[in-house]
């Protein structure tokens, strides 16, 4: 047989495979495609122009990947997932010292709906550390006393009588004791975001209601709906939408009260969580930046709803065949295979992603007025900026360093 001959039946072979794939009703995701593009993203100039403000940054931690940091003074609180969903204060080095304890059992990194992931945290008005973990639903921790009430499940929240998953990931609070908090997808769980990153947009912006304990949805149809935060005055709450790399914005008062609009978009990267810049505007952290003169994969994958479809179902085909042998004979291979496959590696290698700090700085009318990039390529995949007096701290969510800037260098 010719090579051109084998060349030709290999490729109508994957193709029938395929059209079998696309076509078997009823396989997951079993979900709406639709195209989609995104503009150019914004050139790194102007007030975007590369810098060196955090090649000052010194290393603080090489504990675990710490996803938010909040401050309370001097002591640094973070949520871990060492042998179950933790929340802890976090000193220089390795050393952490546990508050509490989300969970207890965790067989292992695979074990996520046992184990948890402490994202997005927040203190309120009355000194309550509130906690937005991925697999367990949101909480309200008394760091003095070391306990924790669970006040959102991830399947309490109901539409129509219908019982809605969730994944909680990061959130705010108004003086007032009322939750902002972002589900960043309906459709699928942190372990497999890949199913919202390339499928449809599902996530949403929520309003928790703790005296009515009701949740009303203000923002829908986001595409991986991610960090929150109020605006200073607290008339409006601006969230992320991470895939198409942009931030909205819902008034809360005024005239435009219960609107929603753009406050800014082409971002140079996907936007994590946001947080204030205790000027009056706010740091956007994008935690996978868009490099100049690179194509970004999910740019490239917008428009070709047919590839997004065939990468998901090919994966669920695969994590049916793994979880049915692991079923059948238990073992642990099968459940690091599904882990891997359910993170798509090594198309997903966090570890191949660049080595640079983008965070824009945005007024509260979204006009960029500066950022924090570094040149030295020590830091990144950075999720959250959280100043401090003295210290300001960077988060990822996957990075196993946490490092801190003198916050005079941000002025």
């Amino acid at each position: 047989m010719g090579v051109v001959q084998l060349a030709v039946q290999i490729f109508l072979y994957s193709v029938i495979i395929a059209a079998i794939i696309l076509m078997i009703p009823g396989l997951k995701p079993d979900i709406d495609f639709e195209p989609y593009t995104l503009d150019t993203r914004r050139p790194l100039e102007g007030n975007l122009a590369p810098n060196s403000i955090l090649d000052k940054a010194e290393l603080f931690s090489t504990f675990e990947a710490l996803e938010s940091i909040a401050l309370r003074g001097d002591q640094v609180i973070a949520g871990i997932t060492d042998k179950g969903s933790q929340i802890v204060t976090v000193t220089e080095g390795n050393k952490y010292k546990t508050i509490v304890k989300l969970s207890e059992k965790c067989e292992g990194y695979w074990d996520v709906f046992n184990c948890g992931r402490p994202l997005g945290l927040r203190f309120d008005n009355e000194g309550m550390l509130l906690v937005a973990d991925a697999f367990l639903g949101i909480f309200k921790v008394d760091i003095h006393k070391g306990t924790a009430e669970k006040i959102i499940g991830i399947k309490s929240f109901n539409v129509n009588g219908k019982s809605i998953p969730s994944l909680p990931d990061d959130l705010d609070v108004d003086k007032n004791g009322m939750i902002y908090w972002s589900d960043a997808s309906e459709i699928a769980s942190l372990d497999i975001m890949t199913v919202e990153m390339l499928g449809q947009p599902s996530g949403r912006l929520i309003q928790y209601d703790p005296k009515t304990k009701t949740n009303t949805v203000l923002i829908d149809k986001l595409h991986f709906a991610n960090g929150v935060q109020l605006s200073r005055n607290e008339d409006f709450v601006t969230i992320a939408e991470t895939v198409r790399s942009r931030v909205w914005k819902y008034h809360l008062t005024g005239a435009k009260k219960g609107q929603k609009e753009i406050l800014v978009d082409r971002l140079p990267g996907m936007p994590d969580n946001i947080r204030s810049n205790g000027k009056g505007g706010f740091y956007i952290s994008l935690v996978i930046p868009a490099l100049e003169n690179s194509t970004f994969p999910l740019d490239s994958l917008g428009p070709m709803w047919i590839v997004r479809k065939l990468i998901l179902r090919s994966q669920s085909l695969f994590l049916t065949l793994l979880s049915s042998l692991d079923f059948a004979m238990p073992h642990i291979l099968f459940k690091h295979a599904q882990h891997y496959v359910k993170n798509l590696h090594p198309f997903m290698d966090v570890s191949k992603f660049p080595n640079k700090v983008i965070i824009v700085e945005v007024d509260e009318s979204g006009n960029i007025i500066g950022s924090l990039q570094n040149t030295d390529e020590k830091m990144s995949l950075i999720s959250q900026i959280t100043i401090g007096e003295k210290y300001t701290y960077f988060g990822s969510p996957w990075a196993a360093q946490t490092w801190r800037l003198k916050t005079e260098y941000l002025n």
